[in-house]
């Protein structure tokens, strides 16, 4: 994270974000106001917890053994990768592993639930 390696390539994924958001604007197909912005802030945030708390969980599941420590700066990375796309403060997930996974745990249980019960 210290070689600018990170930023660089936060700064190359977040212009591809862009440039999807860009395409869908100027076809006139994509449906603002059913769908919501494509590549939603949120929606980025989401992704950055399935590629930190899940990933954590499924090292778990494996019988693999991560420290607290080591969990905690791997969430915080993604904290900051997700700061850095530019996602507005109240998207940004927490610094904190436990906390991370909490919240992942209820949202993706209530929209499971959502899901059974249409």
């Amino acid at each position: 994270m210290t070689d600018g390696t990170l930023a660089a390539n936060v700064t190359k994924v977040h212009l591809v974000h862009a440039s999807l958001r860009q395409l869908h604007k100027k076809s006139g197909k994509w449906d603002y106001e059913k769908w919501g912005e494509p590549v939603s802030q949120k929606y980025t945030t989401g992704a950055a917890c399935v590629f930190s708390t899940q990933i954590l969980q499924a090292m778990r599941n494996l019988g693999l053994d991560v420290s607290k420590d080591d969990a905690h700066g791997f969430i915080c990375a993604w904290h900051y990768v997700s700061h850095n796309h530019g996602t507005p403060d109240k998207w940004l997930p927490p610094k904190d592993a436990d906390e991370v996974e909490r919240l992942w745990n209820q949202e993706r249980d209530r929209r499971r639930a959502t899901t059974a019960s249409s």
